[in-house]
Order: C-alpha cells, then sequence, then structure tokens
C-alpha cells in the first residue's frame, strides 16, 4: 500500500486546526502529514492501520498520531441501497505541529510532562476511559 503525503488545510497564522469529519466513511487512503493528529471517533468502526500496527476502531476511542506517521481508518462497509446518503463515520480531530509555534510553548517548565507524553507516544496511541495503549 502506497503512503501519500499529506497536507493538512491549516489556515495562516494557525498553530492548530480542529476537523470535524461526517461522512458515510472515512478517508481511505494510507497517509501521513508533518503535524501530530488527535482523533476521537464518534461514529463508526472499522480497521485502524498506523505504523505497522492493525487494530479495531470503535466509538468513544481516542488516537494520537506522532507527526509522519502513516495511518488509515478503514471503514466497515455499509450496504446502502437508499438515495440519502446515511452518516457512518464521525470524528473530530485535532491537528498540531511541535516544530513551529508549539516548540516554545512545550520548552516551558509546567509543560514537561506533557512534552515526556508526546515523546513516549511519538508512534501513536490509542485512549480508551482511562487506559493508554501504545501502538
Amino acid at each position: 500500500m502506497k503512503i501519500i503525503p499529506f497536507t493538512i488545510p491549516v489556515p495562516d497564522g494557525s498553530s492548530i486546526h480542529v476537523q470535524h469529519e461526517a461522512l458515510q466513511a472515512f478517508y481511505p487512503h494510507l497517509h501521513r502529514h508533518k503535524e501530530w493528529q488527535i482523533t476521537a471517533v464518534l461514529k463508526g468502526t472499522g480497521t485502524l492501520l498506523a505504523g505497522n500496527v492493525l487494530i479495531p476502531f470503535e466509538p468513544g476511542q481516542l488516537f494520537v498520531f506522532g507527526a509522519q506517521l502513516p495511518h488509515v481508518f478503514k471503514s466497515d462497509l455499509h450496504n446502502n441501497k437508499t438515495k440519502r446518503k446515511q452518516i457512518y463515520a464521525e470524528a473530530y480531530s485535532v491537528f498540531f505541529s511541535t516544530d513551529a509555534g508549539l516548540q516554545s510553548l512545550l520548552a516551558l517548565p509546567e509543560m514537561r510532562s506533557i512534552d515526556k507524553w508526546l515523546t513516549k507516544y511519538q508512534a501513536g496511541c490509542c485512549i480508551q476511559g482511562k487506559q493508554t495503549v501504545a501502538l
């Protein structure tokens, strides 16, 4: 599977971009981008490919992907015979880059634990309830 380099459409002057998706299926191509991504799955099921890990996903899970980590949410296919397009996949994603303006924020003593956490989970993780699992 070929990895597609992807550019997040971040407005000029913004350090953080929030995106809401409500579609029939999630973006179907394996891709990577320079930004970190935090995605909360609200609706939809399927399989997540992140790096070299395959795991099922479902509503209620929160995923964190480090910069340049290849990933794709492969939605379960639904047999939709109606003319009306139904929403089977919904998520909120936050994109940010640690090599831009946020680097100075992460350098603050108060942010050491956040910086350590980002370093620890650079290869991605899944958060569900109180449990965090590395990908």
